[in-house]
């Protein structure tokens, strides 16, 4: 019970900063989760794609999505909508070659972004995402949330949806749509159903490969999925401001006037030091964590799977071995409950807890584990706890991790990124210098890179301690006493966007 009142007495803050295009999410004081916003393949973005390669034997073909980027995967299974309509053909309607075929048309919509090695996952299911409820156009289903444990409420909901649903079409609430006046509802399902008549109007007028919809809005995605009355929201720009106060008109929100929710950071003051996010932003990459008792776990990134382990390191604080190594255990499985939020870790984890002899406390900790596993928005599952003392558990996959997000490519500055002209086209063709930020560690300083021609380069150093921006221009291939800080060089895929440097970029220095 105590438990389950602290759950209830969370005071959440939104951050969001339009010039860094990054968003966090903060509970108690504490960043659990950041958000980000991606130009290409992003979550829920539908597009009007042309097939690419049928593949027979996996039951799978390879849709493309726009030009220079990977195709999308998309497997028989997520053709439920094609394979109704061609139930009264002539066709088994068991293969996707009865269904699909090279360069035909198909409307399409993301369920998992893209990675480095695979394209991003997708779906002819559509659905059309509201504040309140998912507008699911090729489905005829009502349904409600597990979240929703009212049985009154659960059957006013079911009963609401028969009345107002389209004909053709299937609703989905929301857990957010408790509390809400049916007027409201009905102006949003009004909106989802225009909203769809568009992305219909649009895909029969334009060329595929086509975006129809974008879901790129970082404002409109934090305010439609995490913002609620008891929310505080700090931002760092006025058009910010201006979004907000425009989805919250959309979505009938009544705000008292006496609850200042919103806070508008002065220019001059930079957010993501402010909040500390820069320094938990780049915490949750390094592979070791300590634990506040002594221990520290070690978190590894395969492409199958997260292995963790965890360490006792240089706890004394107890004379009893079996006390320290449970003590341990203990702070580290909330510990890893919150790395797996905060880098947000996608499917199969194995970890390895110190080993623990009494089945009385595996069970306290799996139960105590399970506990802060709740408080995730993702759902987890414990699959088992193995012979060999390790815990098994998967997790659904939402976006990309942050792993992803900072692939780390190290080079050497000379013989491997600049010694030529191919290699640089090489790596800008790859890697997309335009959006790359270089972050040196051990002074906690960003470099965007903006190459102007092969040889040029212009710099931006950040100085954090004191708010400065320093411009200048250097010749890779002369020497240079600027560039002994690219030694060697790593390079992290764009974590923030670099909008909050194009200004600068463009300036002729």
């Amino acid at each position: 019970m105590y438990f389950l009142c602290l759950v209830k007495k969370m005071k959440k803050t939104l951050i969001l900063s339009d010039l860094y295009n990054i968003a966090a999410i903060v509970i108690n004081n504490k960043i659990q989760e950041f958000v980000f916003s991606n130009r290409k393949h992003q979550i829920n973005n539908i597009y009007i794609g042309l097939v690419n390669k049928i593949f027979p034997s996996i039951n799978a073909a390879f849709v493309d999505l726009d030009q220079g980027s990977k195709s999308g995967f998309i497997h028989f299974s997520d053709l439920s909508i094609l394979k109704r309509r061609s139930n009264n053909t002539k066709f088994s309607n068991d293969l996707i070659t009865d269904i699909l075929k090279n360069e035909q048309k198909i409307l399409v919509q993301i369920t998992k972004e893209a990675t480095i090695s695979k394209g991003p996952r997708l779906t002819s299911n559509i659905s059309i995402i509201g504040k309140y409820m998912v507008l699911m156009p090729f489905s005829k289903n009502i349904s409600v949330p597990r979240t929703i444990k009212n049985i009154n409420e659960r059957s006013y909901l079911k009963s609401l949806g028969i009345l107002i649903k389209p004909t053709t079409m299937g609703l989905v609430f929301r857990s957010s749509i408790i509390g809400i006046s049916e007027d409201i509802i009905l102006a949003e399902l009004h909106n989802l159903k225009k909203q769809w008549f568009f992305i219909q109007k649009l895909a029969l007028k334009c060329t595929p490969p086509y975006l129809l919809y974008n879901d790129n809005n970082l404002t409109k995605r934090i305010i439609r999925d995490y913002f609620d009355n008891n929310t505080r929201i700090i931002i760092d720009s006025q058009k910010s401001f201006y979004s907000i106060c425009k989805y919250l008109y959309l979505w009938k929100y009544s705000i008292d006037k006496k609850n200042k929710f919103l806070e508008l950071l002065n220019i001059d003051q930079n957010i993501l030091d402010l909040y500390f996010l820069s320094n938990t932003l780049f915490t949750a990459l390094n592979k070791k964590v300590e634990l506040p008792l002594g221990g520290y776990i070690i978190l590894e990134t395969l492409e199958a799977l997260t292995v963790i382990d965890v360490n006792s390191g240089a706890f004394n604080k107890s004379s009893n071995s079996k006390e320290t190594i449970y003590k341990i255990n203990l702070s580290a499985a909330k510990e890893i409950a919150y790395q797996l939020k905060i880098r947000n870790i996608a499917g199969l984890v194995i970890i390895d807890f110190i080993d623990m002899q009494s089945q009385r406390e595996q069970l306290h900790l799996l139960e105590y584990f399970c506990k802060y596993l709740s408080l995730d928005n993702i759902k987890s599952q414990i699959v088992q706890l193995s012979e060999l003392g390790l815990v098994e558990l998967t997790r659904k996959r939402r976006g990309k991790s942050l792993h992803e997000l900072s692939e780390v490519f190290t080079y050497d500055l000379y013989s491997k990124i600049f010694n030529s002209y191919n290699s640089f086209n090489k790596i800008k063709n790859d890697f997309d210098l335009d959006n790359l930020i270089y972050y040196f560690d051990n002074y906690s300083k960003f470099f965007y890179i903006s190459p102007s021609s092969f040889h040029i380069f212009n710099l931006l150093n950040i100085d954090y301690s004191s708010y400065k921006l320093s411009k200048f221009k250097v010749n890779i291939f002369n020497s240079s006493p600027k560039v002994k800080y690219f030694r060697p060089i790593i390079f992290y895929s764009s974590i923030l966007s670099h909008q909050r440097y194009s200004l600068y970029s463009k300036v002729n220095l």
